[in-house]
């Protein structure tokens, strides 16, 4: 599997990085022309206190698309990344953002131009845009596109989310704690409860749950971070030229224990996709349900998420560069490096905040996700089709005790990389057809 993982993140990470590059040049970096009025309309939609009477409000799409783009994986995603190959996958991290943003801006105003009005609302996503805007005979990447976002969603947003909150749960409890399998089930199913309850009551329920959650979760998650930052400050200009060194020269910053930059530069820049999800095309979902029909607000809200999400990323990076005084790299430790660094500068009750933490982004995560693969099962199978995915999404949180999530992370990974392949194949294709796509 560790084999297969490597070919397509490899092939992923490279058409990515070229479509960006392409894409860029193509809008003359409106990513970053862009990225004021993206956070203008960002700021406008989460204090807006207007109700939606027709879909899911432009901030309530925008809050799904973040609780399912920020979960666990930017908590212990990025932990395991230093882990494996050094600090220098930040930099890689930070430095693919650039070009997630425009491929996310380009995605999001394609799927919202081709949405589809319906009786509650709207709906759409890759998998429409390529139904309504290219030939019949391209449908056959909607369809595959589709398939990949359901079995995605059942990795990367759901047993990797429920799995990782579980350890943050665990960690509370002492090393020789003798009901953990008792408790993880526990916790399992009254998720699984959880998430049936809202995917059943429609995505309107869904946003509206994460319009309420996710902007505390960041600020609180933000404001722990910056607290342990600034109160390992006189250590940060070393870990930022640590990070520095490590993007070129790995094995100068793990003493050996990592020597190939191919192997850093593709950690960095995998890691950053399955967190941002930019070239994935599964935020498409969320925005195209918005009753926002102006597709470049709703793009630009997508630069604005790619930016969030990279500094929660930077946020946890920092956290355990300079709350870890010595990490010990070639394996990937999951959450103990996260952990430590808060306990190395809160002490003991860090890991009861950290654990708060990674199960609500987890849930909220889940949801998100759990959105995202009702609508392509709908696509794929109809009504009745998305009404037993919802049964069997719900079902899947209580397999994760069951599953190691090691083989949880190389799955998804390779998922994800394969599913960023008829996404941006149709992006591409159908970007030809904008001539005015910033403007």
């Amino acid at each position: 599997m560790n084999t297969l993982n490597n070919i397509t993140g490899a092939l992923s990470v490279l058409m990515i990085f070229v479509f960006g590059v392409y894409l860029s040049f193509k809008t003359k970096f409106f990513q970053f022309l862009g990225l004021k009025n993206a956070f203008k309309t960002l700021i406008k939609d989460l204090f807006s206190h207007k109700n939606s009477t027709n879909g899911v409000s432009s901030k309530g799409a925008m809050c799904t698309a973040l609780a399912a783009t920020i979960g666990t994986g930017n908590i212990v995603g990025v932990s395991g990344a230093i882990a494996l190959c050094g600090a220098g996958v930040v930099f890689w991290l930070v430095v693919s953002s650039a070009f997630a943003m425009i491929i996310k801006y380009t995605e999001i105003y394609i799927a919202v131009y081709f949405k589809k009005s319906m009786q509650n609302g709207f709906v759409g996503g890759t998998m429409y845009a390529v139904k309504y805007g290219l030939p019949k005979r391209f449908l056959p990447l909607g369809v595959c596109f589709s398939a990949l976002l359901l079995l995605a969603s059942l990795g990367t947003g759901n047993l990797i989310q429920i799995n990782t909150s579980l350890s943050g749960l665990l960690n509370i409890f002492p090393k020789n704690f003798k009901f953990s399998l008792e408790v993880s089930v526990c916790f399992s199913l009254i998720t699984a409860v959880f998430i049936g309850f809202l995917l059943l009551s429609g995505i309107d329920s869904v946003a509206k749950t994460c319009e309420k959650t996710i902007p505390f979760l960041l600020l609180f998650y933000t404001a722990s971070s910056l607290a342990v930052i600034l109160l390992n400050f006189d250590r940060l200009p070393q870990v930022l030229a640590m990070i520095l060194e490590g993007a070129f020269t790995p094995k100068a910053v793990t003493g050996g224990a990592v020597t190939s930059l191919f192997l850093t530069l593709k950690t960095g820049i995998v890691r950053g996709i399955v967190s941002n999800e930019a070239g994935m095309g599964s935020a498409t979902v969320a925005h195209a349900v918005s009753n926002n029909k102006n597709p470049k607000t709703e793009g630009e809200l997508g630069i604005a998420e790619v930016f969030i999400d990279t500094a929660v990323c930077l946020l946890t990076a920092l956290v355990i560069l300079l709350g870890n005084k010595e990490i010990t790299y070639g394996t990937d430790t999951g959450l103990l490096l996260a952990l430590s660094g808060f306990e190395n500068t809160f002490g003991a009750i860090s890991k009861y905040i950290l654990a708060i933490f990674l199960m609500l982004f987890g849930i909220s995560s889940v949801l998100g996700w759990g959105a995202y693969g009702t609508v392509a099962a709908e696509f794929l199978y109809g009504k009745t089709g998305g009404l037993v995915y919802k049964f069997l999404f719900s079902a899947a949180c209580v397999l994760c005790p069951l599953i190691s999530v090691d083989k949880i992370w190389s799955f998804s990974e390779i998922l994800n990389s394969i599913m960023s392949i008829p996404n941006v194949i149709a992006v591409f294709l159908l970007f030809k057809g904008f001539k005015n796509i910033t403007k």
